[in-house]
């Protein structure tokens, strides 16, 4: 099971990506990292949380 601090630290990370206007991709990075290391610890084996996008709309 994933302990109480890693579970307030990704809770602290989606906060903040809620709260902020101007979201970053250092925003994501924190949800990722936070989200890799519970559910590590949640299967007990490596995870690696991926995020894909496709720009070729964005201009």
């Amino acid at each position: 099971m994933s302990s109480a601090p890693d579970r307030r630290a990704l809770a602290e990370a989606t906060q903040a990506l809620i709260k902020t206007n101007q979201p970053t991709t250092n925003h994501y990075e924190a949800i990722c990292s936070a989200l890799e290391k519970i559910a590590a610890q949640d299967f007990g084996i490596p995870i690696k949380v991926v995020m894909q996008a496709d720009f070729s709309n964005v201009k």
